[in-house]
């Protein structure tokens, strides 16, 4: 009895055996337990973040990087992740931020200057553009209300005789706006306003123009004196209005040259891109 006993249980086991691997051949669905075998769970990715806001123009620091839980999904391919780059934290170490960080804010290297680069001027020039410092003031940038990022115009005011009838001289002022929508890089070596400042005054301002813009700004400043003009927020449509330039060669043009039976306005005042005037 005992060995009939054996022999059921012996048949039994190799039934079962034989099920599992003619369902695992045939397509069949394999059990949960083996299920956790062969697939297990996929583990959280962890990404490169700021744990303090970063202004632009300062030196990450290993306090200032943190690792943190993205979760199990795949990041954002700008994204530093750490089974990618395990020693991101002390690779970025003394990298220049060319755009400001925000706490919190996962870290993207077109926002950091290489370490080894020192221009970070350079680094925030958009494609194709030139960085041209012009002289400036208090009085001719808007109180020293203009920050680094922000937009102005740059205006030329310039002085000259004009000959009148029976030939009278008389003393003629003009203001002439020389380039419009202009990105401020710079105000002296600041590229970035200091913490809580709402005024920066300085001797230079930087600014961010086209190639074909830069003879016209040399030109103006030779011939007379600059003005910037800070932009308010404003549409597109209103900014491709008003950033009109001036022709280089109506600048060099000399002043005494001009018909004096035309009444032009000796004052040529913009806004919003509208030319308007008065005779003087």
């Amino acid at each position: 009895m005992r060995w009939i006993i054996l022999g059921v249980a012996a048949l039994m086991a190799a039934g079962a055996v034989y099920f599992l691997v003619t369902s695992s051949q045939q397509g069949g669905a394999v059990p949960a337990a083996v299920q956790n075998v062969i697939a297990p769970d996929k583990p959280d990715v962890e990404i490169l973040a700021a744990v303090t806001t970063v202004k632009v123009g300062s030196a990450l620091t290993k306090d200032d990087l943190a690792w943190i839980g993205w979760g199990a999904a795949d990041p954002p391919a700008t994204f530093v992740r750490r089974d990618q780059r395990p020693e991101a934290i002390t690779e970025l170490e003394t990298s220049i931020v060319r755009l400001e960080i925000a706490a919190g804010e996962p870290i993207v290297l077109e926002k950091l200057l290489p370490v080894g680069e020192t221009s970070l001027i350079a680094a925030r020039l958009g494609p194709g553009m030139r960085a041209l410092a012009v002289r400036i003031d208090a009085e001719s940038a808007s109180g020293g209300f203009i920050l680094p990022d922000d937009r102005v115009d740059v205006l030329l005011t310039r002085e000259f005789t004009r000959v009148v009838g029976d030939g009278v001289e008389e003393q003629i002022s003009t203001t002439d706006l020389v380039i419009g929508d202009v990105r401020v890089l710079a105000i002296d070596q600041a590229v970035a306003p200091p913490e809580g400042a709402t005024a920066l005054i300085g001797a230079t301002a930087t600014l961010e123009v086209a190639p074909a813009d830069v003879e016209a700004v040399l030109l103006a400043e030779r011939i007379g004196e600059l003005t910037l003009s800070l932009r308010p927020i404003s549409s597109e449509a209103a900014i491709a209005k008003a950033a009109r330039r001036a022709d280089p060669r109506v600048l060099a043009q000399g002043v005494r040259g001009r018909d004096s039976s035309k009444t032009e306005p000796a004052v040529r005042v913009y806004q919003g891109g509208i030319q308007g005037g008065a005779n003087p």
